[in-house]
């Protein structure tokens, strides 16, 4: 094996169907998101890891090949891709079953990490129309209860803010000058 295909090339290896399905959720909101992702998971499941000979030599087909020739089709990155389908396999269809919530709650309830915690906050907020106005609890409102009870994981970046935090408190022990000291100290304490 020489090569990994390009998504070009996993492009052409998609059924046509799989094309026309891909133009149809472009700007279709929450549908978009559960349709693509429900096919990224299943091309990804299909054509990850085949091996095809080309006229170069055999070459691999990868997700990441898979997912950006989705998007590129789709006119999206391969990011949004990648999210839509991590979402899409964490909730069977069966668990997408609140019509007033969006794609966007049922990813942030996906930050619990554990199916039955999810599918609790996702309750909740359906159950909280009345006090929305007649709609879902914001998924704002839904970040900050999960943050509260300790349900979502930290993010790359506060967890890199964590170690800066301790790289500075470990700076403040050695003898560097006043300006460099003040500057450290002033670091602020989270990114809210």
């Amino acid at each position: 094996m020489s090569d990994d295909l390009t998504p070009g090339e996993v492009r052409a290896l998609f059924p046509s169907a799989a094309l026309d399905i891909i133009g149809h959720y472009r700007g279709a909101g929450d549908a978009e998101a559960w349709g693509i992702g429900d096919l990224s998971a299943d091309l990804v499941d299909e054509f990850a890891g085949r091996v095809i000979e080309t006229p170069e030599g055999k070459k691999r087909i990868t997700k990441t090949a898979i997912r950006i020739a989705i998007a590129d089709e789709w006119g999206n990155t391969d990011t949004t891709v990648k999210d839509y389908e991590y979402t899409a396999r964490y909730y069977e269809l069966k668990h997408r079953r609140y019509d007033n919530l969006t794609w966007s709650h049922y990813r942030q309830a996906r930050a619990a990490g554990d199916l039955k915690v999810s599918l609790g906050y996702l309750r909740e907020a359906s159950e909280s129309a009345d006090d929305w106005g007649g709609r879902a609890m914001p998924v704002r409102v839904l970040a900050a209860k999960m943050k509260t009870n300790g349900h979502v994981k930290a993010s790359t970046i506060e967890r890199l803010i964590n170690v800066l935090r301790n790289i500075v408190g470990s700076l403040l022990v050695l003898d560097i000058p006043d300006e460099l000291r003040a500057w450290l100290e002033a670091m602020p304490e989270s990114r809210d």
